[in-house]
């Protein structure tokens, strides 16, 4: 899936500080939570390597992420090491769609979602819980802004979860997901998420402009995304709205190859203008094993504002 681009590079910060003066226990527990030590670091390949906690600011201006902070842990009647990822953003505008996105296969458009994903309660709160191998990954959304994963591996099915460690992050941000397992594996609740992902590549696209606009990022650099955006948004377009995509995408890279930023704003232009017109049109949300024919798909919409070439 086409992200956007980093803006602005991403400072380690040894002092153990962020911005506005927060500091490591701001967003990290850094005592030890019940058997499980806090761990300067940890077991990769055999070996130890060192992951002192830490934070990352800056990140990446179009998605959001404000501050992106890790911790790690070892014990436990398992003796797991366990990495704990605290994440806050300047906007949760995306931060719900987001916390979806890593379970689901949108790259072949039905989106269908892992198997080894559920949505469980844990202390009265819901959260994604993914198994992997022997391990697990735990997420939830807290608030408006702050994202928590922690995560775990071990080649043994029969360790215990280190509940402890969850349990205490759920008391410092508790989840505010309220989506359930049933909703989770419902095919309206993936048509309402792939809505918001076509809608997402076109929020990007007019924030890449947005920001060039103000002089924080050159727009010939930023073009090739806006166009990988829209592109995506077309594909998206023709696979649930059966509306031919390849005259525009043709165009689109005719356009960026000419640097023509003002013709491809007008595209943008008018895609958002179908999307508003369009978005609550019957989804042609389609299962890999179903044997129902799709419907012909619409002619190609030339840009009304420019001449399309030929499918």
């Amino acid at each position: 899936m086409i992200k956007s681009i980093l803006l602005t590079t991403a400072l380690l910060l040894s002092t153990g500080t962020v911005a506005h003066a927060f500091g490591i226990s701001d967003y990290l527990i850094l005592e030890d939570i019940g058997p499980y030590r806090q761990t300067p670091e940890v077991e990769f390949m055999g070996k130890l390597v060192a992951r002192k906690p830490a934070c990352l600011q800056g990140g990446d201006d179009i998605s959001g992420i404000y501050n992106s902070c890790r911790i790690s842990y070892a014990g436990g009647a398992g003796n797991l090491s366990i990495t704990v990822e605290a994440r806050v953003y300047k906007s949760g505008q995306w931060i719900l769609h987001d916390l979806e996105d890593a379970f689901r296969d949108h790259e072949k458009f039905h989106a269908l979602l892992d198997p080894n994903v559920r949505v469980r309660t844990i202390n009265g709160k819901n959260l994604f819980v993914a198994s992997v191998g022997g391990g697990k990954t735990y997420t939830w959304g807290s608030g408006k802004n702050v994202r928590i994963e922690i995560r775990y591996s071990t080649y043994s099915k029969n360790k215990p979860e280190p509940m402890d460690v969850v349990k205490a992050y759920l008391a410092k941000y508790p989840s505010t997901m309220t989506l359930k397992e049933s909703e989770f594996r419902s095919k309206a609740h993936s048509e309402q998420w792939l809505r918001e992902e076509m809608n997402r590549h076109l929020w990007l696209a007019e924030q890449q402009f947005t920001l060039a606009s103000a002089g924080i990022s050159d727009i010939n650099e930023v073009l090739k995304d806006i166009v990988d955006n829209l592109e995506m948004f077309l594909s998206y377009r023709e696979h649930f709205y059966a509306v031919k995509a390849s005259s525009n995408q043709e165009f689109l890279v005719e356009r960026l190859d000419a640097e023509d930023a003002p013709a491809i704003k007008n595209l943008l232009n008018e895609y958002k203008t179908w999307w508003s017109e369009n978005k609550t049109r019957e989804f042609l949300l389609e299962t890999p094993d179903s044997s129902a024919d799709l419907p012909t798909p619409e002619p190609d919409p030339c840009p009304s504002s420019l001449t399309a070439p030929n499918s």
